[in-house]
């Protein structure tokens, strides 16, 4: 009878376990379609997990789990974070626009911007390129929000275009919300935008000499 009580407390410790890594993908707001998703690879930029959606419109996807940060249980990018993995997320256009551009972005609250110092990033600091088949470029914000703007390209009606991304997390944040924005128009960057504000100074300062 002990050993029947310890084989049915194995049992349930196990399925316990199971359940605890079990990441779950769900749509949280918006025009998304969840077609699929699979998180049984490894999570390596070689065997990322996979998302397949359907887009009429933004909206905002999340990603959560039983007691263990949602991109864990350990870091399958190999930068160092607690917790990271490589995603390949393809997305169906029915929005009924093309698509120029496309944000990702990072949240820990999915009405507000992530903050630096949350530990959540899209692998920050760590030199890591990410790829699109549809845009040829991408920039990136990793203090003020952390997000990644998808652009110089083209994604036709009823076109698909996949991202490849890791998502790193030093703190066990639980969700995880990912926001997807169409056609939102890239932002400079801090140093960027404060180049162009210098500049721009230096021009009217020029100008003001010219004709006192």
């Amino acid at each position: 009878m002990k050993k029947n009580l310890l084989a049915i407390a194995a049992v349930v410790l196990l399925g316990c376990a199971v359940a605890q890594a079990d990441t779950v993908i769900s749509v949280y707001s918006g025009g998304i379609s969840l077609d699929g998703y699979s998180t049984a690879t490894a999570g390596t930029s070689a065997d990322p997990w996979s998302i397949r959606e359907t887009m009429t419109s933004s909206g905002i996807l999340e990603l959560a789990c039983d007691l263990c940060a949602p991109v864990g249980p350990d870091d399958a990018t190999g930068i160092g974070y607690l917790y990271g993995k490589w995603f390949q997320k393809t997305i169906l256009n029915d929005s009924g626009v093309d698509w120029t551009s496309f944000e990702l972005e990072l949240r820990i609250d999915p009405a507000l911007p992530s903050f630096d110092g949350d530990g959540l990033s899209f692998a920050q600091g760590s030199g890591l390129l990410f790829s699109s088949d549809k845009f040829a470029t991408y920039s990136a914000i990793e203090d003020i929000r952390d997000y990644l703007n998808f652009h110089n390209g083209l994604v036709a009606v009823g076109e698909s275009v996949t991202f490849n991304f890791a998502v790193t997390d030093n703190q066990t944040n639980e969700p995880i919300y990912l926001a997807q924005t169409l056609n939102r128009p890239e932002v400079p960057e801090p140093s960027t935008l404060l180049t162009l504000v210098i500049g721009l100074l230096g021009l009217a300062g020029a100008a003001r000499r010219r004709f006192v």
